[in-house]
């Protein structure tokens, strides 16, 4: 796997976005659940995002569960307090094959991603998955704290592990240092 430098874009007139991925990528996640099923969310989370907002700075929750699912994610978010009013985007597959790097690149086009949010590093970017030492340093690392974050599955009732996004590699808990 060759993951060269990478190149940043600089954002014109594209608003602000976090991406908040809500799938659980531990190994023994449970599947999804009914939005009734869901417990409050963090209320330090809530506040975070709340700020964010504050600053004019769209969220975006990002999931491999299907689009039908779309309706009950939004309602579980609401509930949970991440999204009381309802604003937020919820990016899932468009089809098959639709992965999560490629949903990020099409925000990408009409926002300007300051933050990626996820319990695992390929939640950041999909190179991750393919690492055959999860131990191998590589150069868009100098990313993690400065822009890409590693926190627990907001709605770990509602994040549905898929097969095609497990690696089986072990995440160590430090939500400083993902390596």
């Amino acid at each position: 796997l060759l993951v060269r430098q990478p190149e940043y874009v600089r954002c014109t007139n594209q608003r602000p976005a976090v991406v908040i991925d809500l799938d659980d990528g531990a190994p023994d996640a449970q599947t999804a659940r009914s939005p009734a099923d869901a417990a409050a969310a963090d209320p330090q989370l809530v506040a975070a995002i709340d700020e964010v907002r504050r600053f004019g700075v769209d969220v975006l929750w990002i999931t491999d569960q299907a689009s039908d699912s779309r309706t009950a994610i939004a309602e579980g978010l609401r509930s949970s307090g991440l999204d009381p009013v309802g604003s937020d985007a919820i990016l899932t597959p468009s089809g098959a094959g639709d992965r999560k790097q490629l949903r990020r690149f099409r925000a990408a086009q009409s926002h300007c991603i300051i933050a990626v949010v996820g319990d695992r590093r390929s939640d950041a970017d999909e190179a991750y998955d393919y690492l055959r030492d999860p131990t191998t340093p590589l150069v868009i690392d100098a990313n993690w704290n400065a822009g890409w974050f590693i926190l627990p599955a907001p709605l770990r009732q509602l994040a549905a592990t898929t097969p095609n996004q497990e690696d089986g590699n072990q995440e160590d808990g430090n939500a400083l240092d993902p390596r």
